[in-house]
């Protein structure tokens, strides 16, 4: 049964104020407006609702069991529309991010904080996984936005650079006869390689960056987190393949140095995403407001 709600806000304001004037002027409508849409709610309805005897008027029985459901049910669509409201001005609401442990740690964790500082009353959810499964969780709609290491190349997605990075290849102190020596593809794919796991995308681009040169590497240690890779060059158990800006404190203690190449790796970059067919929500919009959008969309 299609019926339209404002028959039935008409039907709430008659039944509760008894009476058609008083019911017209609280709505701004003729009195004859009024009698007309009660008629037609219930023509629509099949029953009468109201008992009219003169100019006294009072629900039928039919009608006092509609009126606890329409008044239950308009005072549902006002908290919605109240709480819609308090979203639209950040009062209320959730902003869910899918994002690696390294990316919200050493690119995003400023702005979560000031975000948190300036909308203290959004949630903020965070969900940890690969760039792959940040892309398989906003495609899911369990995230509004994903940090992702780029390119993803997926045409559901809008793709904005945030962060420039540079992959480098470091090692502990039982390499530095290497230190100052730039070193060939097949040299490197030689040593004892420390890497990201398969499924992440950082190492997928290095498989690449080898398979363009004909090679194929075969990691000594695959990892799930760049600080160990990190750890592990640190303690020399091989060569890592880790993000420059990342390492910074690493290499400014001498923890570990940079190896030379004698091949370019280029730079890329860390991007937010969302999904094409979607507006972001409000607290998703500033969110992205904060960061920076920039202007281009990686193809």
């Amino acid at each position: 049964m299609d019926v339209k709600l404002e028959l039935y806000r008409t039907f709430r304001e008659v039944a509760r104020r008894g009476s058609f004037s008083a019911a017209a002027e609280a709505l701004f409508i003729s009195q004859s407006a009024v009698s007309q849409s009660i008629k037609n709610l219930e023509s629509q309805l099949g029953v009468a609702l109201f008992d009219r005897r003169g100019k006294q008027i009072a629900l039928t029985p039919e009608g006092r069991l509609l009126y606890g459901y329409i008044d239950e049910g308009l005072k549902s669509i006002r908290q919605g529309e109240e709480q819609l409201g308090q979203y639209a001005k950040l009062e209320k609401g959730e902003l869910k991010i899918g994002v690696s442990d390294t990316i919200s740690r050493f690119v995003i964790l400023n702005q979560l904080d000031s975000f948190h500082r300036i909308y203290p009353y959004i949630h903020l959810s965070i969900i940890n996984g690969t760039s792959i499964e940040a892309v398989q969780m906003l495609k899911s709609r369990d995230v509004d936005i994903a940090f992702v290491n780029s390119p993803v190349k997926d045409a559901a997605l809008e793709e904005h650079p945030f962060f420039k990075v540079h992959d480098v290849f470091v090692a502990g102190d039982e390499y530095r006869h290497l230190a100052g020596r730039p070193l060939t593809a097949r040299q490197l794919a030689d040593l004892p390689l420390i890497l990201l796991e398969r499924k992440s995308n950082a190492r997928r681009r290095i498989d690449r960056l080898f398979a363009q040169q004909g090679i194929q590497i075969a990691p000594e240690i695959e990892l799930g987190s760049h600080d160990l890779l990190l750890d592990l060059a640190r303690i020399n158990l091989g060569v890592s393949c880790v993000i420059e800006e990342f390492a910074a404190h690493y290499l400014k203690w001498n923890l570990v140095f940079k190896l030379q190449t004698e091949f370019a790796v280029p730079a890329r970059w860390v991007s937010w995403c969302k999904l094409k067919s979607s507006a972001l929500s409000p607290s998703g919009q500033i969110f992205a407001d904060l960061i920076g959008t920039a202007p281009t969309v990686l193809q």
